[in-house]
């Protein structure tokens, strides 16, 4: 009897811990989000058995929500946002892009050299170095593109 009661207690703590965040886009707000979150494995179920490619399941979120400029899902336990409007993506780009400084993507140095250094792979003051490297290099493109000698 015991061991059934704690058996469902801690199933209950797991669950909870699984689904805590999958009512973040249900509150009142202007965001439409993708229904149908299953615990742990969030919108992505169908790319994680191999039913569909990632592209296809992010032009298929694309395509349904065309009418919106942003779209809420959930990245496995955390609510994650698509930013569907070419002048919004524009905005944060330009904008708001130094708020940007952690990548979900971490790659290792040892096991991809090359990639490492990739501006997408990188985070904190790595990514800050990366982008400062970029932009100069942008700068003198637009300026030698805009004044032909």
């Amino acid at each position: 009897m015991t061991v059934v009661l704690v058996s469902l207690i801690l199933g209950a703590l797991i669950a909870f811990y699984l689904t805590r965040n999958y009512r973040y886009w249900q509150k009142p707000n202007e965001v439409s989000y993708v229904d149908g979150a299953l615990p742990r494995f969030s919108n992505i179920l169908s790319v994680i058995c191999m039913k569909t490619h990632i592209a296809d399941f992010y032009c298929k979120i694309y395509k349904d929500n065309k009418g919106h400029n942003i779209v809420g899902i959930y990245d496995f336990t955390s609510p994650a946002l698509i930013i569907i409007e070419p002048a919004l993506v524009k905005m944060v780009l330009q904008t708001y892009f130094s708020s940007f400084v952690e990548n979900a993507v971490h790659i290792d140095k040892e096991s991809d050299s090359l990639l490492s250094y990739n501006p997408f792979g990188l985070s904190g003051e790595k990514w800050l170095n990366s982008r400062k490297r970029h932009d100069i290099d942008i700068g003198i493109f637009q300026h030698a593109t805009e004044d032909p000698v």
